[in-house]
Formats: structure tokens, C-alpha cells, sequence
């Protein structure tokens, strides 16, 4: 996990520092192979794996359950953890996306799943996910690319997620109704100021005078 501080600047907030890669089709393993080479020396946690394809469905059942939960309560993991209830949601989503991987053909295993369960209660109680920052911050949500993609993908072999499609839901809702509150634009008219507020009910116009610019 990693967000960026008030300055720009990333900040590494997660204790996992693995760099796994593989080919996903026959023509990429000689790439890979030399790769693997340039890696031996480097200070870093490297694994060439023969089957990544296996191991970006583990990431994604991590970050789906982990992103899906902390950004819907809109709280880190540690409170999550404290209730049977939420750590249950946790292993729902879980569970779903093992059964989506599987779906796909792809061998997302028992073993798998409680792995991803035990990184998940293991975090510290701080730890939360970018997504759940971008919450917080009021930036764009990445909801359609992990929790939608899910719903996406479900689609296509017939697999019902109901637990997915809540959090989905919820984030969604809490995202539009974000988008639905008013926006204001400031214009620059020579000494004057037009000032714009945009709601449900229409466009109203009012002129400020003598301002310098302003930030909302």
C-alpha cells in the first residue's frame, strides 16, 4: 500500500516489499529469464514465477477484500478486526473472488485463500488502502476497476457475487452522492469575478468584485 504525503511524495506504508513477476504468454520467458539475472544483486525480494497469472488473482483477492471493506466502513483494518461481523465481510469477499478466479479457470486454492486471510489479520491496525484514502481525501475512486471488474467478470461465466455487489453498492452510492453535491467555478472576467454554483435546481450567477483569485 502506498499514498502520497501533502508534499507529492509516495509514501510506503505496507511491510510487503516483494517484486514478483512471470510471463504471461510463451513469448515474454526469455524477457523474464533475463530479468531474474539483473534481480540477483538488487536489495529487493524477487521471485520469478512460472504461473503469475495464479499469483495476480492472489494479489486481487487481497486488495478486493482489504479495499472493498476499509473503504465502505471508511476505517482502517484494526477496528475492522475487532468485529466478528466486519472480518466476516472480509472473508466473504474472499471467498468470492477465489470462486471468481475459479470460474476463469485459474487455480485459486484453499490454501490461497487462507493465506490472504492471515495477511489481512496480521496487518497492523493502522493499515488501510489507497482507495480508502482517496475516500478520504475526496479523490477519484478506483471502485470501477477492482470491485466493478469483479462484477464484470462475474457476468461473463454466470457467477453470482452478492457480497461484491453490496460493497460495490455502497461505495458507489457514497461516491455519487459526493458527485451530486455543488460545484463551484471561479472565472476571471478583467476586474471582476463570475461566480458559479451548479446544483439540482439550476445554474445561478453572481459577480464578485475586486476579489484576487480564489481557491474552494
Amino acid at each position: 500500500m502506498a499514498i502520497l504525503d501533502k508534499k507529492g511524495h509516495v509514501m510506503h506504508s505496507s511491510p510487503f516489499h516483494d517484486l514478483l513477476f512471470g510471463p504471461l504468454e510463451p513469448g515474454q520467458k526469455a524477457i523474464c529469464g533475463r530479468l531474474e539475472d539483473l534481480l540477483k544483486d538488487a536489495n529487493i525480494n524477487t521471485r520469478h514465477s512460472e504461473d503469475i497469472l495464479r499469483e495476480l488473482w492472489k494479489k486481487y483477492m487481497f486488495i478486493h477484500a482489504f479495499a472493498g471493506v476499509t473503504t465502505a466502513v471508511n476505517l482502517p483494518i484494526g477496528p475492522i478486526k475487532e468485529h466478528r461481523e466486519t472480518i466476516n465481510f472480509v472473508e466473504f469477499l474472499l471467498r468470492e473472488v477465489k470462486l471468481l478466479a475459479n470460474s476463469h479457470h485459474v487455480s485459486i486454492s484453499e490454501a490461497d485463500f487462507n493465506e490472504a486471510r492471515e495477511k489481512i489479520l496480521a496487518l497492523k491496525d493502522d493499515a488501510t488502502t489507497s482507495i480508502h484514502q482517496d475516500r478520504r481525501k475526496g479523490n477519484t475512486l478506483e471502485l470501477d476497476h477492482i470491485h466493478g471488474g469483479a462484477v464484470r467478470l462475474a457476468a461473463e461465466t454466470g457467477l453470482n457475487l452478492p457480497y461484491t455487489r453490496i460493497i460495490y453498492g455502497i461505495i458507489n452510492r457514497m461516491r455519487k452522492r459526493r458527485e451530486r453535491k455543488r460545484s463551484y467555478y471561479v472565472t476571471n472576467t478583467r476586474r471582476n469575478y463570475s461566480f458559479c454554483c451548479c446544483s439540482g435546481s439550476g445554474t445561478h450567477w453572481v459577480t464578485i468584485c475586486y476579489f484576487k483569485r480564489v481557491r474552494l
